[in-house]
């Protein structure tokens, strides 16, 4: 009996039923939830920060935030799918949030509240992963800079 050793093999990447689905990114909720802000605030340039396509912690969330503020000039928008963010160390963090959700938020907002406050946050109260989330982020955030 000979044994062959394959390097590669060819496949298909799969897509979630979701994502097969999807005939145009400009056809999430996201993308027409930022569409509208822009539009109705009438919002020349605005700061984006998508966290989205890869595992995330606290601490590298908490870094990807602080550049981005750094960065925005008026108004940062900030979507985060939940369901890449972990912690390494338990993480204690007060809050008097009941859910995940808007534990999340309420940490992104502490993260910039010495420059930003919070005027539109927007979640899936109902989600656990079926809403297309592992395909784009759910939790959303607009931050205004103070005056």
């Amino acid at each position: 009996m000979t044994v062959k050793f394959v390097k590669n093999i060819p496949f298909t990447v799969c897509k979630s039923m979701f994502l097969y689905r999807l005939a145009d990114i400009k056809t999430l909720p996201q993308c027409n939830e930022l569409d509208e802000f822009i539009v109705n605030n009438n919002i020349k340039n605005i700061s984006k920060l998508i966290i989205n396509n890869q595992y995330c912690s606290l601490e590298e969330l908490k870094s990807k935030i602080t550049s981005a503020r750094e960065g925005a000039e008026q108004y940062l928008y900030l979507a985060v799918n939940k369901f890449y963010i972990y912690s390494n160390v338990n993480t204690y963090f007060e809050s008097t949030a009941t859910d995940y959700d808007f534990k999340l938020i309420e940490f992104c907002a502490n993260l910039l509240s010495d420059q930003y406050v919070l005027v539109k946050h927007h979640t899936e109260p109902n989600d656990c992963g079926t809403l297309g989330n592992f395909v784009y982020p759910v939790t959303t955030m607009f931050f205004r800079r103070y005056a």
